[in-house]
């Protein structure tokens, strides 16, 4: 029972240059674990019913008794999980699909390169770490004032995904689930409008400005800070960014 992108595109990086399509840190691993479990049980049970018409609770007793026996012979499963658990635990992208990660991640995967080219001074003064703050700063606005569903359809997206790969899922493998790539558009559409992107640019850098004075303990002008035409160039150039991503993505995958 138990045996059985280059130039200025970044996709695939994240802010400290790792591969997104490595192994995370995440509840991901226990869902998985989870489900793996829960079809073991159950595919116990339904063992049990071909050979029997009904199942009394003394049956259910024994069933788990005889479950939990079997663990014995599962070793190998359980240090495998385990093993991958502790690799993953050393992940550079240690929090990307955490339940507030996942939105910033999925952007950051997408949108890494148009970041790149509107924030050229930020990134000189930071360093590529300058990206998580400014992802994550970006994807709290999409979420409150853009989409609203967004965070909690995508936790839904995450753990169908998480039930489908167990350990193995990465924000690359997430993006590649249609209603991922659909939510994503949704978050990025409004910006292919210039009078949107115009009225959405000061409000934005606002916010964006106080996530990261905010994390950095900044007090007053700062070179962490973004300006409303940096903003204005990076939603001009974020949409077509994110459909180049996920059709590269799925590319990928083929």
């Amino acid at each position: 029972m138990w045996q059985r992108f280059a130039g200025y595109r970044g996709y695939g990086r994240g802010a400290s240059g790792f591969d997104m399509s490595e192994q995370v840190r995440g509840c991901h691993h226990c869902i998985g674990t989870g489900v793996t479990v829960t079809d073991l049980v159950f595919k116990f049970i339904e063992n049990h019913v071909h050979s029997n018409e009904r199942i009394s609770p003394g049956d259910v007793s024994e069933l788990r008794r005889r479950f939990l026996d079997s663990f014995t012979h599962g070793y190998d499963f359980f240090e495998t999980i385990h093993r991958k658990c502790m690799n993953a635990s050393k992940s550079a992208n240690a929090q990307a699909l955490s339940r507030d990660n996942i939105l910033p991640s999925l952007l950051l995967y997408c949108g890494r390169g148009a970041a790149e080219a509107a924030f050229k001074l930020e990134l000189a003064s930071c360093g590529d770490v300058w990206l998580d703050d400014f992802f994550a700063g970006f994807a709290k606005y999409v979420g409150t004032h853009v989409y609203k569903n967004a965070e909690a359809e995508l936790v839904k997206v995450f753990v169908g995904s998480a039930g489908k790969h167990k350990s193995n899922l990465t924000v690359e493998k997430l993006l590649r689930e249609a209603k991922a790539q659909e939510i994503l558009s949704r978050c990025v559409e409004a910006f292919t409008d210039q009078g949107t992107r115009q009225a959405m640019a000061e409000p934005i850098s606002v916010a964006v400005n106080n996530h990261i004075a905010m994390l950095r303990h900044i007090i007053g002008a700062n070179q962490a800070k973004t300006t409303e035409d940096d903003i204005r160039f990076f939603l001009e150039k974020l949409p077509s960014e994110v459909r180049l991503a996920i059709k590269a993505n799925r590319s990928s995958a083929v």
